[in-house]
């Protein structure tokens, strides 16, 4: 029976056929990565209401978008 660790690898060699064209215009054949971005998924809930009119006051209003931008 073969054991887990006879799988595990650290190099990888993945070929991406839709980057063709880009790398066919910096007249390149291969390209070679070093590291590359973990992939990150969070859920969000944002709550607020729709009164955006310019005939409800800015002190009123509850944009639930705006907390995004606030720091």
């Amino acid at each position: 029976m073969l054991s887990w660790e006879m799988y595990m690898t650290t190099q990888v060699i993945k070929v991406h056929i839709e980057q063709r064209l880009a790398f066919e215009s910096m007249d390149l054949a291969l390209t070679v990565v070093k590291s590359i971005a973990k992939q990150t998924r969070i859920k969000v809930t944002m709550r607020g209401y729709q009164r955006h009119a310019t005939t409800v006051p800015t002190f009123i209003r509850q944009y639930p978008m705006a907390m995004i931008f606030l720091p």
